[in-house]
């Protein structure tokens, strides 16, 4: 007859892919709003709403949110608007394994443009780089130890630690600002909040991830002289996400989906135009794992049973996060006809190309890019720049079979002008996840048969072990149970239940 047998799962990435995609949006202003005169900045932010998988096949539905900042006919005057696109992208992720199966994306947009067609009609463009990630609790069949047969099993205890799908929530900040000591705004040109996730606490069933950041508000002052003012304002929140797969053994990181800002002015105490209340939609997506022990068989017998015994193989993949990596980027660029003399804000994107091992060290490597719009006489106008950086980490435990993911975030940005020389300074931080792939071999299966009858069996057995060998190889040896082993020979064994010294006499 069989052994009963059980499943169990290891975790496994089955895909990393990724492509490019164009996205591509005609539009024009509404009636409302001035003509363009110039265009100053656009911006693009790809937003995932929805992955789905459906047998061989990934769709991704998302929506791109331009952000066109342009000077206008009406005085000079800057404006800032918003336009959305949705977008989807298939992927091919091939035969999937049994067990459950999800996946995961990244979208980072890598270039946007603007081409106007007239002070009222554009075209906007952008380039986004799509990163999928299917990951898996793939089944392997193993022999159940659980069962009562009167078999002895030998385990191995395995740490699996297993990705969890994706969770996200979605959820409002709402805040109002007192800009009080300032001149009254006239009017909002843009604002936008940033946050940066400071620490996540699990626990059974939720996680509170607490974030600290900063509100930004660009706006025009009242008064007879056009002025523009950026305000801003440090900002804290917390949320949770409950799910009951969390666990308080849990780890992951977090990551920010921004679907958009919206901000009013309002009156103060004094009838001033000084107050600001903002409305911001906003995503987080927690990644996270669980690690558990699963012990596995890897051998066994019987006492009255002939056992022939399967062998598997089978290969999983255990992440885990490392400590955030906090790193300073800085570079110095000379720029002779720079159009403006002075900084009115600035945006900063990293992202990661490449990550290579070289020993005990990983080699992260990337691009920043700064957009910094500065004004001169009344006039704005928008420098881009760029420049490639790269990041040594160390880590002494990193196998050949480990491969490192960086998921990077600004922290701060600083922008110095003197004399066509623009000094950049960007503050940045890594979330860092390791997967590391190991092979565990154990029993997939068993043939269990009737022992022969040859007589019965002596009642003492003299035996000279060597050193080293365990209570279960004596035991299978002689098909007794290795706790009788032990209780009849208590002295010869150590902790680890193995013969002290050589040339022990045992008596079985």
């Amino acid at each position: 007859m069989k052994a009963e047998t059980t499943k169990v799962l290891l975790p496994r990435t089955v895909l990393e892919t990724g492509i490019d995609k164009d996205i591509e949006f005609e539009g024009s202003l509404a009636d409302y709003l001035p003509g363009i005169n110039r265009i100053i900045r656009t911006e693009a932010n790809l937003l995932p709403e929805e992955i789905e998988l459906n047998g061989s096949k990934a769709e991704l539905k998302g929506k791109a949110v331009f952000s066109l900042l342009y000077e206008s006919d009406y005085k000079g005057k800057l404006k800032n608007e918003k336009f959305t696109v949705n977008f989807n992208q298939k992927f091919d992720v091939g035969e999937l394994p049994k067990g459950e199966n999800f996946a995961s994306v990244s979208c980072r947009c890598s270039h946007v443009s603007c081409k106007t067609l007239n002070p009222r009609k554009f075209i906007l463009r952008c380039r986004g780089d799509i990163r999928l990630c299917v990951s898996a609790d793939a089944e392997a069949e193993v022999v159940a130890t659980s069962s009562d047969s009167g078999a002895f099993y030998k385990t191995d205890t395995v740490s699996l630690s297993g990705k969890l799908p994706p969770l996200r929530k979605d959820f409002n900040v709402e805040e109002s600002f007192n800009f009080e000591g300032a001149t009254p705004i006239s009017e909002i040109i843009y604002s936008h909040i940033k946050l940066i996730p400071e620490s996540i606490e699990f626990s059974d069933g939720n996680a509170v991830i607490k974030f600290n950041g900063s509100y930004k508000c660009l706006y025009e002052e009242e008064g007879e002289e056009y002025k523009t003012t950026l305000a801003t304002r440090k900002l804290s929140t917390s949320v949770t996400i409950e799910d009951d797969s969390i666990s308080a053994n849990s780890a992951g990181w977090a990551e920010l989906i921004y679907d958009g800002c919206e901000a009013i002015k309002e009156q103060d105490n004094y009838g001033e135009n000084r107050i600001v209340s903002v409305s911001a939609g906003i995503g987080v997506i927690l990644h996270c794992y669980n690690s558990n022990e699963t012990e596995l068989p890897v051998d066994m017998y019987f006492e009255d049973y002939d056992c022939e015994t399967r062998e598997g193989q089978f290969r999983y993949e255990n992440v885990k996060t490392l400590p955030k990596h906090k790193f300073a980027l800085e570079k110095a660029f000379e720029i002779p006809e720079l159009p403006f003399d002075s900084c009115i804000d600035k945006e900063s994107e990293i992202s990661v190309s490449e990550i290579t091992k070289e020993g005990e060290y990983f080699q992260i490597k990337g691009n920043c890019s700064v957009n910094v719009l500065g004004e001169k006489d009344g006039s704005f106008f928008t420098q881009d720049l760029s420049f490639p950086y790269s990041v040594e980490l160390s880590n002494e435990s990193a196998s050949n079979e480990m491969k490192l993911k960086a998921q990077p975030n600004i922290l701060s940005t600083d922008v110095h002008i003197n004399n066509g020389r623009m000094n950049v300074k960007v503050n940045a931080e890594l979330y860092l996840e390791s997967r590391e792939k190991s092979t565990v071999q154990c029993l997939s299966g068993a043939e269990i048969t009737k022992k022969d009858e040859g007589g019965d069996r002596k009642a003492i057995i003299v035996y000279y072990p060597d050193k080293g060998e365990s209570a279960w190889e004596i035991g299978k040896r002689f098909n007794i149970s290795p706790d009788n082993v032990l209780e009849a020979n208590g002295t010869v064994f150590d902790k680890t239940n193995s013969v002290a010294d050589s040339g022990t006499v045992l008596f079985i």
